[in-house]
């Protein structure tokens, strides 16, 4: 997640750096609900981040299944 977070930071495309981090997350064994970049005060979706304050949300289960 700090990795993902600093690539967007340095300019990085939102989608891209999104789908990275939701590999790394699944490598590491979590079942991935979501991962998703959003606008800090409305949560709407972003495709930039620039000129935007933005939050990463994620969701994310490890251990045995409900």
């Amino acid at each position: 997640m700090k990795q993902a977070a600093a690539n967007i930071r340095a300019g990085e495309d939102v989608a891209a750096a999104v789908a990275s981090a939701a590999d790394v997350v699944k490598g590491a064994g979590f079942a991935l609900d979501y991962l998703e970049v959003r606008h800090a005060e409305t949560l709407a979706p972003i495709a930039s981040s620039r000129m935007v304050r933005w939050r990463m949300l994620v969701r994310a289960k490890l251990g045995r299944p409900d």
